[in-house]
């Protein structure tokens, strides 16, 4: 047993060798992906075939087109509601279960973490579901007389995207918010 105070003698390789299972695991999950991703960008297509010379005509097509950077800013402009949207959302649930609820705080947690068990198509489907043009919502809304008919918003647009992907997302804000938190 060492002294108190006493220095640990290193061993570089040992200490490099620890970090060759996560470097394997990024190199085949992360770069290789990324790679062939944009080696593919230069490949060009007729149908579904797949021509494998190198162009620039994806890129080309890219800047010359309106169609692709208007895509590319709805996106953009979509993928950053939708964070601020589970951040406003998630931060104070976080907040509350951290410091305000003191019985059934674990109770409270593993239901934030239930989603993460449902597949991501389930969850999509459940919010199709719920939408939907005879879905719990236009259902409500019938029954209590405050639309004649279904309506045919809900669903396919920015909104419905927002939303559900506002619900996918908070959980993945909220885990982490709350053990910062705590």
């Amino acid at each position: 047993m060492k002294a108190a105070g006493s220095a640990y003698k290193h061993d570089p390789p040992k200490e490099l060798a620890k970090g060759v299972p996560i470097f394997v695991w990024m190199i085949f999950l992360v770069i290789l992906p990324l790679a062939s991703t944009f080696i593919m960008s230069f490949y060009s297509s007729k149908g579904l075939v797949i021509e494998t010379q190198l162009n620039l005509n994806n890129y080309k097509a890219f800047f010359t087109e309106t169609v692709y950077p208007r895509i590319l800013v709805k996106t953009l402009g979509l993928a950053l509601g939708i964070s601020v949207l589970s951040m406003l959302l998630a931060y104070p649930l976080a907040y509350m279960v951290a410091f305000k609820i003191k019985r059934g705080r674990n109770l409270l947690f593993m239901l934030s973490i239930v989603p993460l068990w449902v597949s991501y198509l389930v969850r999509i489907i459940a919010w199709r579901t719920i939408l939907g043009n005879q879905g719990v919502l236009n259902t409500v809304l019938v029954t209590l007389r405050i639309i004649a008919e279904p309506l045919q918003i809900f669903l396919y647009n920015p909104f419905s995207i927002a939303i559900t992907l506002t619900a996918i997302c908070i959980p993945f804000v909220f885990i982490p918010v709350y053990t910062s938190l705590e």
